[in-house]
C-alpha cells in the first residue's frame, strides 16, 4: 500500500506501510531501500527525510533518514504516543498530524507535535479543539501550517507558527487531500475531486 509520493531534486522518495524506497527520476531506477515498519507520510528537510510513524508497538512516531542512501539519522521518542500521520516542514520545525486511534473515536481533542529538527529535538505539541479531533493531513502555507480533518468533523484549521492565530474553514464533506497550492487544498470528495480556497469568504 503506498500511502505518498514524494518528489525532490530529481528523485522519487515513496512510502509504503513497511518500506521507504528512493527512485532515480531521470532512469527510473531504484537507488535505495529501507524497511520502516508503519511507515505514513514523508517530507523533504535539507539533506534528511522525515517519516511519521503510525502504531508500530514502540513509542517511536517519527523517523529521520538521509536523502542519500536512506540510514537512519535519528528516532524521535519524546512525541507523546499518538498514531501520527501528515507532515510539513517550515524552517526547521517539522509539524506533525497527531491522528490517534479510530477506535477510540480519534483524541478528545486536535493535537500537532513539533520536532526541531535542526537540533534533532520535540519541542512541544500544539492543541486545537475537540471539532478538529482526528487531525490526518498537513501542508503549509508561508508562515502557517494547514491542518486537515477528515473525520468525525471535515475542516481545515490555518494556524500562524508566529502569532499562534487560527482560522477555521468548515466543510460540507472531505476525503482524501492530495495536494495544496496557492491558498487552495486540493481533494477528493464524494463524487469526484475539487479544491477549497482559504481565501474564501
Amino acid at each position: 500500500n503506498v500511502d505518498q509520493i514524494l518528489v525532490d531534486s530529481g528523485y522519487a522518495y515513496m512510502a509504503t506501510d513497511s518500506y521507504l524506497v528512493k527512485y532515480n527520476l531521470a532512469n527510473l531506477t531504484r537507488v535505495a531501500i529501507t524497511k520502516c515498519h508503519e511507515l505514513r507520510y514523508v517530507a523533504a528537510y535539507k539533506n534528511e527525510i522525515v517519516a511519521t510513524i503510525g502504531y508500530d508497538q514502540t513509542t517511536t512516531h517519527l523517523k529521520i533518514f538521509k536523502k542519500s542512501d536512506l540510514s537512519l539519522v535519528y528516532s524521535e521518542n519524546k512525541i507523546p504516543n499518538i498514531y501520527c500521520n501528515g507532515i510539513t516542514v517550515i524552517g526547521d520545525s517539522a509539524y506533525i498530524a497527531m491522528q490517534g486511534d479510530y477506535s477510540l473515536n480519534y483524541n478528545d481533542t486536535g493535537r500537532i507535535a513539533v520536532e526541531d529538527l535542526a537540533h534533532q529535538k520535540f519541542k512541544r505539541v500544539i492543541t486545537l479543539d475537540a471539532a478538529s479531533r482526528g487531525v490526518s493531513d498537513m501542508y503549509s502555507n508561508g508562515n502557517t501550517v494547514v491542518a486537515v480533518t477528515e473525520y468525525p468533523n471535515a475542516l481545515i484549521s490555518e494556524i500562524n507558527i508566529n502569532s499562534g492565530v487560527r482560522k477555521i474553514f468548515a466543510l460540507n464533506s472531505i476525503y482524501t487531500p492530495f495536494g495544496f497550492m496557492h491558498d487552495i487544498l486540493y481533494a477528493g470528495y464524494y463524487k469526484g475531486i475539487g479544491g477549497f480556497s482559504l481565501l474564501a469568504d
